[in-house]
């Protein structure tokens, strides 16, 4: 009952401001704000929002992102660079409505699970990170349970899917660029150098793709 209550003061708070009626859409709000703020948490958004309407400024919903990097280990330098590249863009775009909540993996399978684990106790609204392919997969085995998106840095598009979102280079857009720009070039045979890695497989195969379509050698 007091949820249906608390609904119906909103809508009505809600269709005064629209109406132009403003003084009436604060006195539904107040009433809301006085009986019903700490009992029916769900509706609290919409009430800042029109709140904020009212009030003539901006309403930005609070954000939390969990976020997974390397900050020692192998790939250490990689992940500094993307936490201050993260902290400055906030900082500089004014997003003082997103906090960020970093967590080291130590670049590994079993950091990745812990760091994941520590930042479900902040409830995030979503995860960036990790940077290698097994590292998401390992940080999904506690997040997927959630269904709380993760923007990953991996480049294998293998795992997208579901909640796993990639956030880099798409390697076979890219091979298909670079094959093109060799074709219109005059260049009908390419050299592919690529790690003996998962990462370099993958390139790999997105040349060999490519150079199909052109009917080039590589």
């Amino acid at each position: 009952l007091n949820a249906l209550k608390a609904e119906i003061l909103i809508n009505l708070s809600e269709e005064s401001y629209e109406n132009e009626q403003t003084m009436q859409a604060q006195m539904f709000l107040n009433q809301y704000f006085k009986d019903y703020k700490n009992l029916v948490y769900n509706l609290k958004h919409r009430a800042n929002n029109i709140k904020a309407k009212i009030e003539n400024r901006d309403y930005r919903a609070p954000i939390k992102i969990g976020v997974i990097l390397p900050l020692s280990g192998k790939l250490a330098n990689i992940g500094t660079k993307i936490q201050n590249s993260l902290t400055v863009t906030l900082y500089q775009e004014g997003m003082n409505n997103i906090s960020l909540y970093f967590e080291d993996n130590m670049s590994t399978q079993e950091g990745s699970i812990t760091a994941a684990s520590k930042l479900l106790n902040h409830n995030p609204s979503l995860f960036i990170g990790p940077v290698l392919r097994d590292n998401v997969l390992a940080a999904n085995t506690v997040i997927s349970a959630t269904q709380k998106p993760i923007f990953s840095f991996s480049n294998d598009q293998s795992i997208a899917g579901k909640n796993i979102f990639l956030n880099n280079v798409n390697l076979m857009q890219e091979a298909l660029e670079i094959t093109k720009f060799a074709y219109d070039a005059g260049n009908f045979k390419m050299a592919c150098v690529t790690p003996k890695s998962t990462f370099g497989d993958i390139q790999q195969q997105s040349f060999i793709k490519s150079l199909e379509k052109f009917n080039g050698g590589l």
